[in-house]
């Protein structure tokens, strides 16, 4: 099922499970990488539609939404027939005339388990399984879902990048939902700025394998931990009071060597009168 995955904000029926922001991150040992999730439950709940997959040309698939929360249960129902399903991950069937419309699909009360998304990178965020949902009749199963959050620097990933995706197939009861978010990225990538940028907005999130912890690349002119100081506009500034100093002794020198030339003039010129009364006082004498 290929999703828009959107911030809840127009269900306000919606709350979120307070959780400490000791039980809102994940911090693998020895990896040199901390998620702190506690952004991402403060924003929830989410929501995501799901529809028709068009590879499946000869089946048609449930269109079902999916309400899911980081670091606890969605507390409060989106529908009625929500009410008695705890649930990390709900699902809901709108269009069901049945009172069952409304399934748990994974909750955070049972143990959720952590990993990275992609496991090839420390740096490219976190997985989260949440197993322990209703029962699924048609392949004899809990539900459960995985929420795969990506790390996105500056927030540019498109809709079509966050999706829901049936593992297994279609009635495999095994869902996972892919999540873009800068407050995705290990807080070793500082998420600054009122835009919300993980390193500024000026570089990118990565495993550091020489000193194995996550930190911001910065781009080219920009540098520190989160990439937000610009280097440019220090080399600016060194280049202007260079000039300024050079132009200062330049003018120093140049009076300098007006002073000097003024005074070897006023001596040759002293020593042209000396001469002409010299040679005036000598022709005299012969004379006399």
């Amino acid at each position: 099922m290929i999703a828009t995955l959107t911030k809840l904000t127009t269900l306000t029926l919606l709350s979120a499970t307070t959780v400490s922001a000791q039980g809102c991150s994940w911090a693998p040992d020895g990896a040199g990488v901390t998620y702190d999730m506690t952004k991402l439950q403060e924003a929830g709940p989410y929501f995501t539609e799901g529809g028709d997959l068009d590879c499946t040309w000869d089946v048609v698939e449930q269109n079902y939404t999916y309400f899911f929360q980081f670091c606890g249960n969605v507390d409060k129902s989106p529908a009625q027939s929500c009410d008695g399903h705890d649930g990390a991950v709900l699902q809901l069937d709108y269009r069901s005339s049945f009172d069952n419309q409304c399934k748990s699909a994974g909750k955070a009360s049972a143990k959720p388990k952590y990993g990275y998304a992609d496991p090839s990178d420390p740096a490219s965020g976190f997985r989260v399984t949440y197993t322990g949902g209703d029962h699924c009749n048609t392949n004899n199963v809990d539900r459960q879902t995985t929420v795969v959050a990506y790390c996105d620097e500056a927030g540019l990933a498109n809709d079509g990048a966050n999706q829901v995706r049936e593992i297994g197939g279609a009635k495999a009861c095994n869902y996972e939902i892919v999540y873009h978010s800068s407050f995705a990225c290990p807080t070793e990538c500082p998420v600054t700025g009122d835009e919300r940028k993980a390193c500024g907005g000026n570089g990118y999130c990565r495993y550091d394998q020489d000193a194995l912890k996550a930190r911001c690349f910065c781009n080219t002119g920009f540098g520190g931990d989160d990439c937000t100081t610009d280097l440019n506009s220090g080399v600016d500034g060194t280049i202007v009071g260079l000039l300024v100093t050079v132009f200062i002794v330049t003018l120093m020198l140049g009076i300098a060597l007006a002073v000097v030339y003024r005074q070897v003039r006023q001596f040759r010129d002293e020593g042209d009168s000396y001469m002409k009364l010299r040679g005036q006082e000598l022709v005299t004498n012969d004379s006399i």
